[in-house]
């Protein structure tokens, strides 16, 4: 039995679909998207600077 596999199309001109996608699909999620982009870089700076503040209050301590 053959495999059913649906294809899909590209876009011809992804920069206007992106654009498109934006501005008319997620137009009323904007500001939730926003919230949870600026939360997300958040966490990334927050994971990368919270062991090095930690180390120096362990060594503060010793």
């Amino acid at each position: 039995m053959p495999r059913l596999r649906q294809t899909t199309e590209k876009p011809k001109n992804f920069k206007a679909t992106t654009k498109k996608l934006i501005t008319t699909y997620l137009a009323k999620y904007k500001i939730a998207l926003l919230v949870v982009f600026v939360f997300a870089i958040g966490s990334t700076i927050f994971t990368i600077i919270g062991p090095k503040i930690l180390r120096k209050c362990n060594n503060r301590n010793l």
